[in-house]
């Protein structure tokens, strides 16, 4: 099982490795075969780069929505189950 301070710091790490140039945003070119929408999504300032924390809130955002049982963490699970729900065509 993960908590939400497991995933956001995951998130945190995962965002250092990938800023390559290290200015401490990534750029949508930093960020190849990641879905475009969950980019527009996270961009919350709408500049087209994310920030740590941009990536911080998208990670709990999607953290509570895969906490279906909502006992503050997920399973392989709940997050096997996320991720086909958020990848499936929307009807």
């Amino acid at each position: 099982m993960i908590d939400i301070d497991e995933s956001v710091g995951n998130s945190i790490l995962i965002f250092a490795s990938l800023d390559k140039n290290k200015d401490r945003f990534l750029s949508f070119d930093e960020l190849p075969g990641y879905d475009p929408n969950r980019l527009k999504r996270a961009d919350r300032d709408d500049d087209g780069k994310l920030s740590v924390g941009e990536v911080a809130s998208d990670r709990v955002w999607e953290f509570f929505e895969a906490d279906t049982d909502r006992n503050g963490v997920v399973t392989f699970e709940e997050v096997r189950v996320y991720i086909i729900k958020v990848r499936s065509p929307r009807k």
